[in-house]
């Protein structure tokens, strides 16, 4: 399990199932976390206990994080930088190649 506050660490925590706890201070840190639909496991350090925050812990272990719905949410992110390769990637090469 991780606890941060860091975007990247987050994504890369939930992209390879690792259950975490995120401190929220950016909105888009709490941006991501809603999307992949893990609002219950943020909490604001300055406003939250450690015994709270502890307990947050302890739950998403137990929980784990649901793998067919991530396979789902991993899928979408790959499809979607797929048509981002396609789209500006390639027509951006191609007078190179002519």
């Amino acid at each position: 399990m991780l606890c941060a506050h860091r975007m990247h660490a987050i994504i890369a925590a939930y992209s390879f199932g690792v259950p975490f706890l995120a401190l929220t201070w950016d909105p888009k840190l709490n941006s991501f976390v809603e999307s992949v639909h893990r609002e219950a496991f943020i909490c604001d350090a300055a406003m939250t206990s450690v015994e709270t925050a502890v307990d947050h812990l302890c739950r998403t272990a137990r929980e784990g994080i649901p793998a067919q719905e991530r396979k789902q949410i991993l899928g979408e992110a790959r499809s979607d930088v797929g048509r981002v390769l396609r789209l500006f990637i390639k027509d951006a090469v191609k007078p190179f190649h002519a």
